[in-house]
């Protein structure tokens, strides 16, 4: 910041100076400012140092607003925004419950790129990578809220790179493991089960599921767009094993809910417990398996039963054919019977003759 008088030009070229003192600054943006304040430099004065202490305090109280932030305080307020407008809220509970034991006593403003790459090692030597990726991600959007916000001036998951991840191969279960998972599961998850196995349908999509959703006379059940990965709507049939499970949950049910899957209380499940699940897979001898795999299981039997792609696509809610591409290694014969097919018109009945003479 500087005070000076301008240097001024008549029309014959003589110089002099202007009557009024003027005070040049940056700005926030890094922008040069200028301003005329007063012919008086006493008054100039008075102003300058008003302004530089104002500079100062602004700097000291953006620093103790960064500060006051807990990242537990931040984490609530993400909760709360990830619970009206993200699909992933239930993955987002559960991450920021591991985030917050790492970093909720810390203030946001504390919390440096070195710290989330102890995190980001330790969680990776007890959780997969790609559950380890989930949470970083949740937590970069956290603090770019937190930025956006004015809590913190940058986020420090700027340089923090995500674990590359392998392409895992697709688990799906065997007929005979899908029936000894039905029997070992737990009354209230054996539904569930077999809503996954029988639709496809994405354990979000199924907690959302309302019992205006299901149409026992048509026979279908439908993903509102809203509720869908891939936000778009579709409809999926029933079978007889899942119309039989789900009757049994809406209408043998005395449970006063608009949701197919809740408490007693009638509010729907939040989550899909881990604890049940997996003891269930226990019981039933079924290693290396995650709930979503159940998706993968009715795409695979599928495919393998001669279900065309762009049919299971449809039924999956897939927005492109190349994710639906994955299971087609499944179907033993269908590239077979594609070039079989060819023969049709090579047989010598269709095989125009040349009667001109040789």
């Amino acid at each position: 910041m500087r005070i000076f008088k301008k240097t001024l030009y008549k029309r014959d070229g003589t110089k002099y100076q202007s009557k009024k003192w003027y005070i040049q600054y940056r700005n926030d943006k890094g922008d040069v400012v200028t301003l005329a304040v007063s012919e008086n430099r006493k008054e100039a004065d008075d102003v300058a140092s008003k302004m530089r202490v104002e500079s100062i305090e602004k700097r000291f109280f953006d620093i103790r607003k960064e500060q006051k932030v807990l990242f537990s305080d931040a984490a609530k307020q993400y909760l709360e925004f990830s619970r009206n407008n993200k699909r992933s809220y239930t993955r987002d509970v559960l991450s920021l419950k591991y985030l917050c034991a790492e970093f909720g006593t810390k203030y946001l403003y504390n919390i440096y790129p070195e710290m989330i790459e102890e995190y980001k090692i330790k969680r990776a030597s007890l959780v997969m990578k790609s559950t380890a990726n989930r949470e970083l991600c949740c937590l970069r959007h956290l603090l770019n809220k937190a930025v956006a916000s004015g809590y913190i001036k940058q986020n420090p998951m700027k340089t923090v790179k995500l674990f590359k991840e392998e392409e895992r191969n697709i688990r799906y279960l065997k007929s005979e493991e899908i029936i000894m998972l039905y029997s070992k599961c737990d009354p209230a998850l054996l539904p569930i089960i077999i809503t996954a196995v029988n639709t496809g349908m994405r354990r979000g999509e199924i907690l959302k599921l309302k019992r205006t959703d299901v149409d026992f006379k048509q026979g279908t059940i439908t993903v509102r767009s809203e509720n869908a990965k891939s936000g778009m709507l579709r409809v999926i049939p029933l079978n007889n094993i899942l119309t039989k499970a789900l009757r049994d949950v809406i209408i043998d049910s005395n449970i006063q809910s608009e949701y197919v899957f809740c408490h007693k209380d009638g509010t729907p499940y939040r989550e899909v417990r881990r604890k049940t699940f997996d003891r269930a897979l226990k019981d039933a001898k079924i290693d290396n398996f995650r709930f979503h795999d159940l998706r993968h299981t009715f795409a695979s039997h599928l495919v393998m039963n001669g279900v065309d792609l762009v049919t299971v696509k449809e039924l999956l809610g897939h927005k492109s054919i190349e994710m639906t591409l994955r299971y087609s290694h499944l179907s033993g014969d269908h590239k077979r019977l594609a070039v079989v097919t060819l023969e049709k018109n090579q047989r010598p009945e269709n095989v125009p003759q040349d009667k001109s003479e040789v």
